[in-house]
């Protein structure tokens, strides 16, 4: 965080609520903050207090972080995690993430797509994002699409592969998801498009394809993650 706004009373005080793990105590305190004093605490938690808790730690404080002022707090996600990922220990397997999704599903649909799109730039493994998108209420096979198609992601690509076969997508969404692929423009999201073209049978748009995919692949293309990365990487 900027070191010129760096308040070392109140990270002292902040840490020290968070650790006990003292709610109330830090409910309190961050009500009487001005709101100078507030937007400190916001990134004193997400910059330097958050990155030093576990995996599981990490979701305990986000929940109640998140219950106390959902729009201030949901951005810590991103701000606090980096080690985590680049770990390779974040998860959202924890015994703590459940109260967080509950919570989620409670709140209005904009809260919860924004929870989305910064939580799944950020996983790794297909089970936790079938995992994601179980747990949080999206509400329409549209809107998981969309997520996916933003993201641009290896486990986005293959999440909404699985979720276009398991539903037999109509054509008209295949083709919906080819078109903005297309307009992507990069290498990865050509494949993609070549990919879902060939898989489903529908006729080929107007863009480039960069993949061209033989028959027997369409075979072992579904049969695993790997197997699905190994044509979607293809050069």
């Amino acid at each position: 965080m900027n070191t010129k706004y760096y308040n070392p009373v109140l990270a002292v005080c902040l840490t020290r609520c968070i650790q006990a793990r003292d709610w109330a105590q830090l409910y309190s305190m961050l009500k009487k903050l001005s709101n100078t004093d507030f937007r400190n605490a916001e990134s004193l938690i997400a910059e330097v207090i958050l990155p030093e808790e576990d995996n599981d730690g990490f979701w305990l404080v986000y929940n109640q972080l998140v219950r106390y002022r959902c729009k201030a707090f949901m951005v810590c996600i991103v701000r606090s995690t980096a080690r985590l990922v680049s770990s390779g220990k974040f998860s959202i397997a924890s015994k703590n993430v459940k109260p967080v999704f509950e919570f989620l599903n409670g709140e209005p649909l904009d809260v919860r797509m924004k929870f989305v799109k910064m939580i799944l730039p950020l996983i790794a493994d297909e089970t936790e994002a079938d995992r994601l998108f179980s747990e949080v209420d999206v509400e329409s096979e549209e809107a998981l699409l969309n997520q996916c198609l933003l993201c641009g992601t290896e486990i986005a690509y293959y999440t909404m592969f699985k979720h276009l076969k398991q539903n037999d997508a109509e054509r008209d969404v295949v083709v919906s998801c080819i078109k903005k692929l297309i307009k992507t423009k990069t290498d990865k999201a050509f494949n993609m498009a070549s990919v879902l073209q060939s898989y489903f049978d529908v006729e080929k748009q107007h863009g480039v394809y960069a993949l061209k995919l033989e028959p027997y692949e369409m075979n072992y293309l579904d049969s695993s993650y790997k197997t699905f990365l190994k044509v979607l990487n293809r050069i």
